[in-house]
């Protein structure tokens, strides 16, 4: 049965509905918004002019959204996810979240099998405190190397274990927000962590940076050739050092 919402005599803010859509997708211009959309971006400035949208369109791309929440702007924005890979995240009370585990030893077979939900079910887990309800794919990361380690609070030392939450690729043609983050990299010859200091939307290349100077230069990678982006939420873990 369709539900008539006008009959219903429900006023829909669907201006504040694509507000809220662009700000979690972390899109800096409308312009960039409509392009992500596949639409013109005076169709999107008609949407505003009229409050409507495209429910089947934004649904079609934006899939993490809560349908409800899409028609009525009422309840949670992102619907519960039912993906086996998202349900590798479990929560064991709500201050607390188990998270796979990539250690040192597993990193090179995580490389090909990252996307593999029974490799990645029979990962070990980190359980990690939190102060609010999670969205999205996390993992966990044991570092290894001192490249990210210049003595400074900043510092991510070898050994620590670090919390990533996942950049999906859709936003990647977008500006990514390097200033707010440091990354981990699942490159094709390996994982990295590191700071991203520029990103070249056009030619599709990020420039990444060691805050150790003992690592030489920036350098430059093709996202091409990336096949994962985590933004460093957190140090979970460390080792107390002396």
């Amino acid at each position: 049965m369709r539900i008539n919402f006008t009959e219903m005599n429900i006023i829909v803010d669907k201006k504040l509905i694509l507000n809220n859509i662009i700000n979690h997708l972390g899109v800096k211009k409308k312009s960039d918004f409509a392009k992500f959309l596949g639409i013109a971006p005076t169709t999107l400035s008609s949407w505003y002019a009229r409050n409507t949208f495209d429910k089947d369109l934004i649904y079609s791309k934006c899939e993490f959204l809560n349908p409800n929440w899409l028609l009525t702007g009422k309840g949670e924005m992102l619907k519960e996810p039912e993906s086996p890979k998202y349900r590798e995240v479990k929560e064991v009370d709500p201050n607390y979240m188990e998270v796979p585990l990539i250690g040192i030893k597993a990193q090179a077979e995580y490389l090909n099998e990252y996307n593999d939900t029974a490799f990645v079910e029979e990962l070990p887990t980190a359980k990690v405190q939190v102060d609010r309800t999670f969205h999205g794919k996390y993992r966990c990361f044991e570092v290894s190397g001192d490249s990210m380690n210049d003595g400074s609070f900043r510092s991510i030392c070898e050994g620590d274990v670090i919390l990533g939450r996942e950049v999906k690729k859709e936003l990647w043609c977008y500006k990514l927000h390097f200033n707010q983050w440091f990354f981990v990299i699942n490159h094709v010859n390996g994982l990295l962590i590191k700071q991203i200091v520029a990103h070249n939307v056009e030619e599709g290349t990020i420039t990444c940076h060691s805050l150790n100077p003992n690592y030489g230069e920036d350098f430059t990678l093709n996202l091409n050739e990336v096949r994962e982006l985590y933004n460093v939420i957190k140090i979970t873990e460390r080792i107390l050092r002396f």
